[in-house]
């Protein structure tokens, strides 16, 4: 299936870039069997308690990603969310992102947007001028995000809520956005 598949990569992605952090070339001869690096790449995926708090998560993280980078008025609106088909333990989180700002206010906000690949992405974006000569911007986005569903091991005991995305994300202080309660 296509979720599948961008699973895969994804976990590509993710062990090439975790051995490279740590200064390790991926070997063949030295692999981590697949399984263990596909559970270690889904415990990365944030886990929320319910679909509204995981909604509140990226509606909270896509604001404050636009105010700390100088962007204005930003208009953050939560479609949805739905269950990912062939992995019902994740939520896909869909919103839509509404700002004003300059070139020189866009480029730290595209750059952050590229750091929270892969549970943050953004599937559209239209960027148009406002003025001829001004600099000023208009973004629109829709950007979907992951959440991981509660365990049900945990029974009646309440969840354990991973990191949120925002304090997943490496990139610098400038472009994170700030923590969540």
């Amino acid at each position: 299936s296509p979720a599948a598949c961008v699973l895969v990569d994804c976990l590509s992605l993710w062990v090439t870039n975790r051995l490279l952090e740590h200064g390790e070339a991926p070997s063949p001869n030295d692999r981590i069997p697949i399984e263990a690096q596909l559970e270690a790449m889904r415990q990365s995926v944030p886990e929320m308690s319910s679909s509204g708090l995981a909604q509140a998560e990226l509606q909270t993280w896509l604001t404050g990603l636009a105010e700390r980078n100088g962007l204005l008025a930003p208009r953050v609106r939560v479609e949805t969310t739905i269950d990912v088909p062939g992995h019902p333990e994740l939520w896909q989180v869909l919103a839509r992102l509404d700002v004003e700002g300059t070139d020189a206010a866009l480029a730290p906000l595209l750059e952050a947007l590229a750091a929270a690949r892969p549970w943050i992405q953004t599937a559209v974006m239209d960027v148009q001028r406002t003025l001829a000569g001004s600099g000023g911007v208009r973004l629109g986005l829709l950007a979907r995000a992951y959440y991981r569903k509660p365990s049900e091991a945990d029974g009646d005991a309440a969840p354990q809520v991973a990191a949120p995305a925002s304090e997943m994300l490496q990139a610098p202080d400038a472009v994170q956005a700030p923590e969540t309660v």
